[in-house]
């Protein structure tokens, strides 16, 4: 058995309903690039959901859109391949073909679509997903970025007069944004569709 899968399409108003971004600034965001563009009605997928979400964030914090925009890029595709490894959001999962007998759990099951997910949109040139970033997005005092698996290390392997720590810090935890899309979407976040 063969299946595709397809990212469910979300609207301009669900899309407000998940990140808090209106229609207003959504086109707004598009037209000054910061957005995807698109052609005819506006529709939005998990990895757009997910990169509005982080813009958000980031916006209310103070941080101009020019700036946050590439930081939301990356840190959606971490947003979304957690999310998609709940069994919650896949429509169809039990269509997908196991490639791994072993693996019966839907968990197990989810994780794997999440993987096969991550690897067709590389395949078909989504250099985003090349590329998993770490569970927490620091923007550090100096203005410096970083994603780690932990804020605690980083902090414990810099000296105490690092420019990084001279002032507010700023933390976006990526996997609490992925549970907070799951919540809000409230609809599968893709499909598995036979082929």
């Amino acid at each position: 058995m063969s299946f595709d899968l397809h990212p469910t399409r979300f609207t301009p108003r669900q899309a407000e309903q998940i990140t808090g971004i209106t229609m207003v600034r959504q086109r707004d965001l598009r037209r000054h690039g910061y957005l995807p563009q698109h052609e005819g009605h506006a529709r939005f997928t998990a990895i757009d959901l997910a990169q509005m979400m982080v813009l958000s964030s980031m916006m209310q914090r103070g941080i101009a859109p020019s700036t946050a925009a590439g930081l939301a890029e990356i840190s959606a595709v971490g947003i979304v391949q957690v999310a998609l490894s709940s069994p919650d959001v896949w429509e169809g999962m039990d269509d997908a073909e196991w490639t791994y007998p072993g693996e019966q759990m839907p968990e197990d099951k989810a994780q794997w679509l999440a993987r096969v997910f991550s690897n067709f949109q590389a395949a078909a040139g989504d250099n985003r997903w090349r590329v998993t970033p770490g569970r927490f997005l620091i923007i550090w005092a100096n203005g410096r970025e970083f994603w780690s698996p932990s804020v605690d290390h980083e902090i414990e392997e810099m000296e105490q007069d690092d420019p990084r720590l001279a002032g507010p810090i700023t933390v976006l935890d990526l996997h609490a944004l992925a549970d907070q899309l799951v919540r809000r979407a409230q609809l599968p976040l893709a499909r598995v569709v036979p082929g």
